[in-house]
């Protein structure tokens, strides 16, 4: 079962045997903010995420993760009408959608199914911003690995029967 935020920061400071005095201590955060942080009450900002991070020892993947789970409790819903003057104006072509490279994503499982979070690196703190996120039932998400599996396997075999020399109309020649 995947770890909450709480859990997780729980986790890290016990593997160091730390206290949560002792964390206080190091970090400059009090007591009572930090056992909320770890009872999911409360979540900590950039800063307190850095300060965290660094005298846990975290390196830039676990760093990552932790602030990923700890956005899970300060997601807020805006509405338009009440918050902008005028409505936004959005230049999406349907035909030609942009692409988003990213080596990190993000899955969460529930009883719905799934939602992947694909982010990027932004700003000097480490921090990841989700710039794309999709959603689908479990039973799309399993259609959708099945289908991943096949094409990057039948992909690796016309790789290599083009670097054998098998397809010399591709253009493709083995380095």
């Amino acid at each position: 079962m995947p770890m909450n935020f709480g859990e997780k920061l729980n986790l890290h400071r016990k593997q160091l045997n730390l206290t949560l005095k002792q964390l206080s201590n190091e970090t400059g955060i009090d007591v009572s903010v930090l056992s909320k942080f770890e009872n999911e009450s409360r979540y900590p900002n950039e800063l307190q995420l850095s300060k965290l991070g660094s005298t846990l020892g975290l390196n830039k993947y676990q760093l990552v993760e932790l602030e990923q789970l700890s956005r899970r409790g300060t997601q807020q819903t805006i509405n338009p009408k009440e918050n902008l003057a005028e409505p936004i104006k959005i230049n999406y072509d349907r035909h030609n959608p942009p692409i988003i490279y990213t080596d990190s994503a993000y899955i969460t499982v529930n009883q719905f199914g799934l939602t992947l979070d694909f982010t990027q690196p932004q700003g000097e703190i480490i921090k990841q911003d989700v710039v794309s996120r999709i959603g689908m039932s479990t039973r799309h998400a399993k259609l959708m690995a099945q289908k991943i599996i096949d094409l990057l396997d039948t992909s690796e075999n016309q790789i290599k029967k083009e670097d054998r020399g098998g397809d010399a109309g591709s253009g493709r020649r083995a380095p």
